[in-house]
């Protein structure tokens, strides 16, 4: 792709605490898209933090973004990618029945998502069942992430999501990431005695791990804790038909988190009065990064 002008901005309206929320699924990415603005798990008052997507990879910097609070500029500005203070974690359901085409299609989305992630950017890969088995944890070498989703894990009866949720805010805590998004695959309900939701809600809370929840229908299918659990750590639910179609859908993911920035400064405003926050890439000459399509 060619240097393009890139025009985009997106706000929202705050009294205490911001809330927006990431767009997702948007499988098209950087086709039509627009710019998604979020409060990070880590905000507070003074200091703002906000996640920003932009819908195409480029390079973004305090000097050639705008940002404004009732139409002021903000002090003590700071981008940077997410990368640098965020990680990632894979969750795939390995239960028994996912056995056959659905794990099949989960590792391949694994991979999918292993293929757009930016290279700065740690991951960790989690497997579960009864057991919950680190695959791989946090770490941004390539050859290691990819041996870790090139072999079908064995599958066994039960779904222990609070269990493989507690040991991924663990995984987050332990590295010291300020915000990691675990990005959770199942084809069907929790089954079996594990944690319970409050228990697995408050490592994450702890952890500053928001889940985006990734659904394969199936004949069990619920969704109810999948949606639960990404709306209750400000992530997002998505839904799959088939097992092939977990591969865009992991790849979307993969995109977007490595095309989102931490948006951070220190607000001048009483913290009871609401507030305007703007932001945006004005009309500038932006190159994308290197292999942007």
């Amino acid at each position: 792709m060619t240097a393009g002008a890139v025009r985009a901005r997106a706000r929202i309206a705050l009294a205490g605490a911001a809330v927006a929320a990431l767009c997702l699924p948007a499988l098209a990415v950087g086709q039509n898209e627009a710019p998604t603005l979020r409060e990070a798990q880590d905000s507070g008052f003074p200091d703002r933090v906000y996640i920003y997507r932009t819908p195409i990879a480029t390079a973004l910097t305090a000097s050639n973004l705008s940002v404004t609070e009732n139409g002021q500029p903000v002090v003590s500005l700071a981008v940077d990618s997410s990368a640098k203070s965020s990680g990632a974690i894979v969750l795939i359901d390995a239960s028994d029945s996912m056995r056959g085409a659905p794990i099949a299609g989960a590792m391949a989305a694994a991979r999918a998502f292993m293929g757009e992630r930016r290279e700065q950017l740690p991951v960790a890969v989690i497997a579960y069942n009864p057991n919950v088995t680190v695959l791989s944890e946090f770490t941004t070498d390539s050859a290691q992430l990819q041996r870790a989703v090139s072999t079908t894990p064995d599958t066994a009866e039960g779904t222990h999501i609070y269990d493989a949720l507690i040991e991924a805010a663990g995984l987050a805590k332990a590295a010291g990431y300020a915000r990691t998004t675990a990005v959770l695959l199942s084809d069907g309900h929790r089954r079996g005695i594990q944690a319970t939701r409050a228990e697995a809600l408050a490592a994450l809370a702890e952890a500053n791990v928001r889940v985006i929840s990734v659904g394969l229908q199936s004949p069990q299918y619920d969704s109810e804790t999948l949606v639960a659990m990404s709306r209750q750590t400000g992530g997002a639910y998505i839904e799959s038909a088939t097992p092939k179609a977990l591969g865009p859908i992991f790849s979307s993911i993969g995109q977007q988190l490595s095309n989102e920035y931490v948006v951070s400064y220190r607000s001048l405003l009483p913290a009871v009065m609401r507030a305007l926050f703007e932001i945006g890439v004005p009309p500038l000459w932006l190159d994308p990064l290197p292999g942007a399509a």
